[in-house]
């Protein structure tokens, strides 16, 4: 038996129910300052954490990933946590984990995840109590200087046209609103949860509550349209790609993004998230985007910084 020991918060059991689910801000302030490794006090959908290693009084800092529920441990990670245990080298990833005294409690990196059981919204109604109290993805660090989020946020602002009057759908707390304030746009905004509209309004978005497939704006009101992370999350996408069209004068552009199809938030992660209900493949945006009016579309996978696809960001002109 190992003689190392680890932190008690990894023997948490995963639920298979709550996978995925944003805290509210009364859960966060909850949660042990310190054990978090992103903004220290804030659990995200995927919790990046440290924990320690004890033997004696010799002390291992380590991280690991809560994903879908249960730890695992980065391949590099874990040599580098073996090398400063003095793990024998060659040994195999479970016999690695054995020795920490890990196994059972993290998962080797090429291990199944069970599928969840995740209700999937069916209706508006669904939709409403799903994003009643989402939290901002501020307080989840996302848009911090470390976060690979970052890079969508630089690049769908980079495309919008400097001073371009813009409409931001879904807009959460403001974070692409308040970028492109930077760029002397005017920025108007749209979210389900009142309290993430009046998070935008506080960094000078237009923000308003209403849905993104059925917003209040005149024909031909804006020179660009984001629709970040979103269409992945509707009932319909066309639904909101058409009204998109409709609010955007000829020859305006829409830029946006989903997650890769192929990469973690995609097909493998449907059953898992209860805000995704599409994985949409690049010739599903391609048909959508003919059918909604929108033509010369162009698409980049955005990997973050990793090597595999986990994003795919999209811009089009209004025909």
């Amino acid at each position: 038996m190992s003689s190392w020991s680890h932190s008690d918060f990894l023997n948490q059991a995963p639920n298979l129910t709550e996978d995925h689910r944003y805290l509210t801000r009364q859960e966060i302030q909850k949660i042990p300052v310190g054990v978090f490794y992103k903004k220290k006090d804030v659990l995200t959908r995927h919790r990046f954490i440290k924990f320690i290693l004890s033997r004696g009084g010799e002390v291992i800092l380590c991280e690991a990933v809560d994903d879908r529920g249960f730890w695992r441990i980065n391949t590099k990670e874990l040599e580098r946590i073996a090398i400063e245990c003095g793990v024998r080298a060659g040994v195999s990833e479970i016999a690695i984990l054995g020795e920490l005294g890990l196994q059972g409690v993290v998962l080797p990196s090429d291990v199944e995840i069970p599928r969840g059981n995740i209700g999937t919204p069916e209706s508006r109604h669904d939709i409403e109590r799903l994003y009643a109290d989402y939290t901002d993805m501020h307080a989840q660090g996302h848009f911090d200087q470390d976060s690979p989020d970052l890079d969508r946020l630089e690049l769908l602002t980079s495309w919008v046209p400097d001073g371009a009057r813009t409409l931001d759908l879904g807009c959460n707390s403001g974070a692409f609103g308040a970028a492109l304030l930077t760029k002397n746009c005017e920025v108007h905004g749209v979210d389900l949860s009142y309290a993430l509209v009046e998070e935008a309004r506080g960094r000078g978005v237009n923000a308003i509550r209403c849905w993104a497939e059925d917003t209040p704006y005149p024909a031909e009101m804006f020179g660009a349209v984001i629709c970040a992370e979103l269409l992945e999350h509707a009932l319909n996408p066309l639904e909101i790609l058409v009204e998109a069209r409709r609010v955007l004068i000829s020859g305006g552009i829409l830029v946006g993004s989903v997650p890769h199809a192929h990469g973690p938030w995609g097909h493998e992660d449907m059953g898992h998230h209860p805000e995704h209900l599409w994985a949409l493949e690049q010739s599903d945006l391609e048909r959508m985007f003919d059918s909604a009016g929108f033509t010369a579309a162009q698409f980049l996978i955005q990997t973050h910084g990793t090597a595999h696809p986990i994003g795919l960001a999209f811009k089009a002109r209004a025909a």
